[in-house]
């Protein structure tokens, strides 16, 4: 159910206030706007919430470069992105997908805070507390989710002056970035589980084409993207797979290539890069690796880690790697 109230008109008003009479009850405030949502509890979201679960990693992030995890109750293991520290003394949940219910009724939060992966679950963490969706809007703006976002958690913690600060500065990064770049031609692969792919520019690396200033070459997404959970290609359709990925690659010629490699992003045992994938000989005689254009970009914070501060540090330096900046 899209929100049909104007969200920064909801962000503004009565100092990020949000009570269960304006929005009955559970209130998700994401980049794709805030949704109403039923409360089964009926309790309001309060000004400056003093015990929160954060089972997500950018708000996890926030908090920590904030020196504001003492609020924090509960949250995921950060262990996978690898810059970050789990904040001691209290319980880890483990990864995105993991809300033990029972651990957080426990915590006894007066907020959680998820990603989109624990949708799902809303319904049982809702009736532990109000419940606030963090989650960037790749098709919308990566960059714009990213400040709103970091504005609604620091309305939190009263760190709004550090927040505005850090988006300024990672903004006129963005827009140096987007100068050198000035349309070049890229594209994003992603390796997943044996298989290289091209992304399109209005998903997963969306910054890349829409933010930073690059020209994607793959074209945009006219249909529904694919259902996850789906069979699994067999070791032929793969490799199939990959060698049209590789003919594409060469046809299309990209001025830069990025890697994403979602396999070492998640922890799992990696099939292969994506040069050995691709095969060397093929890879190595792009035009985009002949001439030092192709970098593998920080896979946990693209994959995982999108939206902190520390996250969206990491991923911009990744392209200012790429354009000498």
């Amino acid at each position: 159910m899209k929100n049909t109230i104007d969200r920064r008109t909801l962000l503004a008003a009565a100092g990020l206030t949000l009570s269960a009479a304006a929005f009955a009850g559970v209130v998700m405030g994401s980049a794709l706007g805030l949704i109403p949502a039923a409360h089964a509890a009926g309790r309001p979201l309060t000004v400056s919430p003093k015990r929160i679960a954060a089972l997500d990693y950018a708000v996890l992030d926030m908090f920590t470069v904030w020196g504001e995890t003492g609020r924090l109750v509960a949250a995921a293991d950060p262990a996978p992105l690898g810059y970050l520290k789990a904040p001691e003394g209290i319980p880890l949940t483990g990864g995105l997908k993991t809300a033990p219910v029972a651990e957080l009724q426990a915590a006894k939060p007066d907020l959680i805070v998820i990603t989109g992966r624990l949708q799902r679950s809303e319904a049982e963490l809702k009736a532990i507390a109000p419940v606030v969706l963090i989650t960037p809007d790749q098709a919308g703006g990566a960059l714009e989710s990213y400040a709103e976002n970091m504005r609604l958690a620091a309305g939190w913690v009263g760190k709004q002056r550090e927040a505005d600060a850090e988006i300024r500065c990672i903004e006129a990064r963005v827009k140096a970035v987007r100068e050198k770049a000035a349309g070049a031609t890229v594209a994003v692969l992603m390796v997943n589980e044996g298989r290289v792919g091209m992304l399109p520019p209005g998903g997963r690396c969306s910054l890349i084409s829409r933010e930073f200033g690059f020209t994607n070459v793959v074209a945009p997404r006219t249909g529904a993207a694919p259902k996850k959970g789906g069979p699994k290609p067999d070791a032929a359709a793969i490799k199939a797979g990959n060698e049209k990925t590789l003919t594409d690659l060469k046809a299309l010629n990209p001025k830069y290539v990025f890697i994403l490699n979602k396999d070492r992003a998640v922890g799992r045992p990696e099939v292969g890069d994506h040069r050995a994938l691709l095969g060397a000989e093929g890879w190595d005689s792009l035009e985009a690796v002949r001439e030092g254009r192709a970098f593998g970009l920080t896979d946990a914070a693209w994959y995982l880690g999108e939206g902190g501060p520390t996250g969206m540090d990491l991923m911009v330096k990744d392209v200012e790697r790429a354009l000498g900046i």
